[in-house]
């Protein structure tokens, strides 16, 4: 089929955004938002039609979340975060938290909850995606801190086990509070006595999710074997193995550590069988990819990896119309999910 000018366009710019619909399988790139940097003018309306417009000088902490209901690894964040503001209680009373999100019941409970949120929090849509701009958004979640000297502390972009000390620990630094670990160490692992085998194991993941984070794949692989070697039954190491197999472009042996997994339930057969869709793709057995992730749709309608993987099947595949439709597919859920 012949592609048509238009068409190619259409798909490069479709191209461009797909990190963000791949953000929670891919480390974030290096375009974060400069420490130190002014804090950029902004406005944005909040979802009662109110205008707020960030202004220097006000002598106040400024947090800016980025979140999106469908994927697995914001609602972590938005939870982590959820509990830090609640533990910060009257402390956060000079901050300013804007939420960008596609879900406008988030942080409801800090708005009615028993410990209501002290400072100014303003939940936006960001239709337009301006506040996206101005931060230079690239993953998400990203949660980026601002000082009360109007510059950027902080920028966090992705989840990992060390957001939740991290983001803990920047915050107070921002209002101010003090704190008997230093922002710089907070996301050392501390060592627990704990030794039992799933905490073991718990401990291993952690570390192969800091270096994929890196970009060291090849030792976060390590670790992750040394796992298995702990457990050779568990289905979420192994999941973890072929997800990093998968980022690192080797195909067929995240297949052959994928065939090990036995689900046990709905959401492990949603990850196994869109694990599996991405490896077959890279093994080049794309009519198998195909199938696969089809019953990833089957059983997640609003699974936007699904869709993009789908999407790169269908280009291999040389099918560019249906490539295009599944990565608009993939970028609705992202963009358009229903509110």
């Amino acid at each position: 089929m012949k592609l048509y000018p238009r068409q190619l366009a259409r798909l490069y710019v479709i191209g461009i955004f797909l990190g963000v619909v791949a953000g929670t399988l891919c480390p974030a790139g290096s375009r974060k938002i400069p420490l130190g940097q002014p804090v950029p003018s902004f406005s944005v309306m909040d979802l009662t039609g109110q205008v707020f417009t960030y202004t220097p000088g006000r002598n106040r902490a400024l947090m800016v979340a980025f979140f999106s209901r469908e994927q697995t690894f914001s609602a972590k964040a938005q939870k982590d975060l959820g509990d830090i503001l609640g533990q910060l209680g009257s402390q956060a009373r000079d901050l300013d938290l804007i939420v960008s999100t596609n879900d406008p019941n988030a942080f409801q409970d800090l708005i009615v909850g028993e410990h209501r949120f002290p400072g100014h929090l303003v939940m936006t849509l960001d239709a337009d995606k301006k506040l996206w701009g101005a931060f230079n958004v690239i993953a998400i979640p990203t949660v980026v801190i601002c000082g009360k000297d109007d510059k950027v502390l902080w920028s966090e972009a992705g989840y990992g086990y060390d957001f939740s000390p991290v983001i803990r620990a920047r915050l107070n630094q921002a209002l101010g509070i003090a704190q008997s670990v230093s922002p710089e160490s907070a996301g050392v692992v501390s060592t627990v006595k704990n030794d039992t085998l799933d905490a073991r194991i718990k401990r291993l993941l952690q570390a192969a999710d800091l270096m994929s984070r890196r970009g060291h794949i090849e030792a976060a692989v390590t670790e992750v074997q040394k796992a298995l070697e702990l457990d050779p039954n568990a289905v979420d190491v192994y999941l973890k193995l072929g997800e990093l197999y998968c980022k690192s472009g080797r195909g067929p042996e995240a297949l052959q550590a994928l065939q090990k997994v036995e689900s046990q339930n709905q959401t492990q057969k949603v990850q196994l069988n869109l694990m599996l869709g991405w490896a077959h793709r890279l093994a080049g057995q794309l009519d198998e990819a195909e199938k696969v992730l089809q019953s990833v749709i089957s059983m997640d309608a609003e699974s936007a990896r699904a869709f993009f993987e789908l999407g790169r099947v269908y280009e291999q595949k040389g099918q560019k119309n249906q490539a295009l439709e599944a990565y608009r597919q993939a970028l609705k859920l992202v963009f358009d999910a229903p509110h």
